[in-house]
């Protein structure tokens, strides 16, 4: 990450690439075992599950983290998508805890968070009153990191200078085409605009 960041940070960004593990960056126990097809399917089913000791140990401690800083969780989120609604966040707070009363205190922190950006508020039907668009969310850090690709994208395309000459096309174009005596090879018309498009300023 460290080349990517060098080069970030040349481009005038204020954006760090975090190669770390998550283990490195306190996310430990974040990444949980695969449960597996079978408990997998169970699971999304309703039935309950029985953890090992270890598991629920394992659990336990998440659920504990959690409570102390519900924040590791918009960071995972953050980590595994762009945007997401209050159901992924539900899903991904009941992948470690259990306990009615701390899945509700950790989820009401999590939605009052000051890094949980609101993208698009919930759309209610006028005729049924059902909720019949979830609202979008994302993180600040996801939300700045946007907005600069974006700036970096609107400067790029304003810049000029970077032209291919008509000649050095055709040049490349003739290399292509000629570069194996023994298969006879010509780019389609289309084939050629398209490459001459491209490298027009």
């Amino acid at each position: 990450a460290e080349p990517a960041n060098r080069h970030l940070a040349l481009a005038g960004h204020d954006i760090r690439l975090d190669g770390r593990s998550y283990a490195e960056q306190g996310l430990d126990g974040i990444a949980q075992k695969h449960l597996g097809p079978e408990k997998a399917a169970l699971a999304r089913k309703g039935v309950e599950m029985y953890f090992a000791p270890a598991d629920l140990a394992r659990r336990q401690e998440m659920a504990d983290r959690l409570l102390a800083d519900p924040e590791l969780l918009l960071k995972q989120l953050a980590n595994e998508r762009s945007t997401f609604d209050e159901k992924d966040i539900a899903r991904a707070l009941h992948r470690y805890v259990d306990d009615p009363a701390d899945f509700t205190n950790i989820r009401t922190r999590l939605m009052a968070s000051d890094n949980l950006v609101l993208l698009k508020p919930q759309q209610v039907d006028g005729e049924s009153g059902k909720v019949s668009e979830p609202a979008i969310f994302t993180t600040r850090e996801i939300l700045r990191i946007e907005y600069d690709m974006a700036q970096s994208a609107r400067l790029l395309s304003e810049r000029r200078g970077f032209a291919v000459s008509d000649i050095a096309v055709a040049a490349a174009i003739e290399k292509v085409e000629t570069q194996d005596p023994q298969k006879q090879f010509r780019l389609d018309p289309e084939q050629v605009d398209a490459v001459r498009h491209v490298t027009q300023d």
